[in-house]
């Protein structure tokens, strides 16, 4: 058969006999009963075979021959039409043939890796890859097509707290009180507190106190506002009251000890206003000074009021009048009386 699809039989190679039935059959050729010749230009393809099998237009028979030219190009194929998007199509062997795999006009071939094998990589441009190394990996390079390259961790670990600064390099676990740190084998490890914990999660600053909320770490002080130090200077508005039985020999409730200076306004225990024109001698000063306003409230107050079961027993009003109810005992050094003597009774 001629490219101009002119096929030649021999003669003889068709009788009567063998196409009784009205098919020519591969079982009706012989070895000599049939040739193909394919011409493209100078080149020239011969087919021959003895009898076989013609199956869903294909035939078969392992006799068959193909037998190339000794030109330089052994075959040379030209689609049909500029528009045949195959020129050389590969069927499968099923009982109906598909297309597994085909050249294309540009001579690309399509098809699955399962219809090209044994292509060793010599015959690639592109033999092999570059596996890079990161950050915290070694190993890598070059590694050829089907084999396979091993990446290392470097032992570059980078642990950071949370708003915290990363620290990178080989880091250690150590166990602290109250927290186990058990190594899972897999390039974990678990961290848990020990004992029975809490559920405390914020703690606030009460009376007296400031600080708080606490809800992870912090420091709670006292309010000098509201609470006295004994070593500061104390102001006090609120009502204080002390109540304490005396314990023994020398025992006090309310002690103000030291002594005053010796000025003339200064006094070691004030009541109201300083005083002015105190004892300002040398190693004087004074110990009780009372000062009422000139005016308003409390300036017509008494300095003092002794009673003894609501019997008013001494008595200084604030024009300096003492009222004396069980009598007075000048020991030594007489009394002075200055002003009009009202009266005066002697026992």
């Amino acid at each position: 058969m001629t490219s101009g699809g002119v096929l030649t039989v021999g003669t003889g190679a068709i009788t009567s006999s063998k196409i009784l039935d009205g098919t020519i059959a591969a079982a009706d050729l012989s070895s000599a009963d049939y040739s193909s010749k394919i011409t493209s230009g100078t080149y020239s393809i011969n087919i021959t075979g003895s009898a076989g099998s013609i199956a869903n237009g294909v035939y078969t028979n392992a006799a068959n021959t193909i037998t190339p030219p000794v030109n330089t190009v052994p075959l040379s194929l030209i689609p049909v039409t500029a528009s045949t998007a195959h020129v050389l199509d590969i069927y499968n062997n099923a009982v109906s043939p598909a297309i597994t795999s085909y050249f294309d006009l540009a001579g690309v071939f399509h098809g699955s890796g399962a219809n090209i094998t044994s292509i060793p990589n010599s015959g690639l441009t592109n033999s092999s890859v570059t596996v890079t190394a990161g950050t915290g990996l070694s190993g890598g390079g070059s590694v050829a097509l089907g084999s396979s390259v091993t990446i290392n961790n470097a032992g570059v670990t980078s642990l950071a707290k949370t708003g915290g600064t990363a620290r990178t390099g080989a880091l250690s676990l150590t166990e602290g009180s109250g927290a186990t740190i058990t190594d899972n084998g897999d390039g974990t490890f678990t961290i848990a507190a020990t004992g029975t914990g809490g559920t405390v999660t914020s703690v606030a600053s009460g009376s007296g106190l400031t600080g708080g909320p606490i809800t992870v770490s912090g420091t709670l002080s006292v309010d000098s506002s509201t609470v006295p130090f004994l070593a500061n200077d104390q102001s006090f508005t609120g009502k204080n009251t002390f109540s304490r039985n005396g314990a023994s020999t020398g025992d006090y409730t309310v002690g103000i000890t030291g002594t005053p200076v010796a000025d003339g306004t200064s006094s070691l225990v004030r009541i109201g206003n300083a005083i002015q024109g105190g004892n300002a001698a040398a190693s004087g000063g004074t110990y009780l000074g009372i000062n009422l306003p000139s005016s308003g409230a409390g300036s017509a107050a008494d300095f003092l009021n002794f009673q003894n079961n609501n019997t008013v027993e001494f008595k200084v009003t604030s024009a300096g009048v003492a009222t004396i109810n069980g009598g007075l005992t000048v020991s030594a050094g007489g009394a002075t009386i200055t002003g009009t003597l009202q009266s005066l009774v002697t026992s």
